[in-house]
This record gives C-alpha cells, sequence and structure tokens, in this order.
C-alpha cells in the first residue's frame, strides 16, 4: 500500500512515528484520530484516470498535520513534508515497494483550518507517478 510506504519514508526521515500496528506513533493511515492532539494522517485519495496503453498509475495522496493551538506547529511540520516529497523521483519510499516516477506537490503551501477543539490542521497533496507492471494493456 502505498500511503505505509509513504509513511514509513516519513518514519525513516525522522518526521514522524509509525507503527504498522497502528496503536502507536504519531502517523496514521486513513484516519485523524482524536489522540495524540499532534500527529499525521496519510489519506489515498484516488488519481486519475487510468491509462491502459502505459504501466503508469497516477495516485493522489492528502497529508493532513494536525498540531496543537499554535499554527506555526503544524504548518512547520506540514512544510517539511512538502518539501520532503515534493520531487521525490525515480526511486522507491522503501525497499521492494512501488517504483516512484515522480511525486509532484499539487500545492506549493500547506492549506490550514481548526479542528473543533481549536487545534490546527494543515494539508498537503500530492500526484504521485507510480510503475505498475501488472496492468493488462488492450
Amino acid at each position: 500500500m502505498l500511503a505505509a510506504e509513504i509513511a514509513k519514508y516519513l518514519h525513516n526521515q525522522d518526521i514522524g512515528t509509525f507503527d504498522e500496528t497502528g496503536v502507536e506513533g504519531d502517523i496514521f493511515i486513513g484516519l485523524l484520530p482524536q489522540a495524540p492532539t499532534s500527529c499525521i494522517a496519510i489519506n489515498p485519495t484516488g488519481g486519475y484516470m487510468v491509462t491502459t496503453s502505459q504501466h503508469v498509475d497516477e495516485p493522489t495522496i492528502q497529508i493532513l498535520v494536525r498540531g496543537g493551538l499554535n499554527p506555526l506547529d503544524s504548518y512547520n511540520r506540514a512544510q517539511q513534508i512538502l518539501n520532503t516529497l515534493n520531487g521525490f523521483h525515480n526511486d522507491r519510499f522503501v525497499p521492494d515497494g512501488h517504483f516512484v516516477i515522480s511525486c509532484v506537490a499539487i500545492q506549493s503551501a500547506p492549506f490550514g483550518f481548526r479542528d473543533k477543539n481549536g487545534n490546527y490542521i494543515h494539508t498537503v497533496n500530492f500526484l504521485i507517478n507510480t510503475m505498475n507492471y501488472n496492468r493488462r494493456n488492450l
């Protein structure tokens, strides 16, 4: 799963802590839990239409970063993620993972809002081109 590969990559870059069992750490897949307050959620958001004549998938990912009541906490962490992932290319986030042709930010700066508790959340979105040799060509 590409989202888990990104979570492991961010963990290896010391941006957060990913626990594959989902019970510890502060990086989560597909959800933004109530706790911890400061955390990261990686959400697959679909992507673009598959071109059947090529072996390239174009999934999109949204990453939400929640901090506390200071907007700079989540903004700076989201910007760190944007700087880390934007431009990643011709490599894998983890050994034996998807081959990433390119990872490009869809926006140039994190977008922010507040949750019901007043904590700031900033989001960054990415288009990721990956090789998929398992697709049958038509």
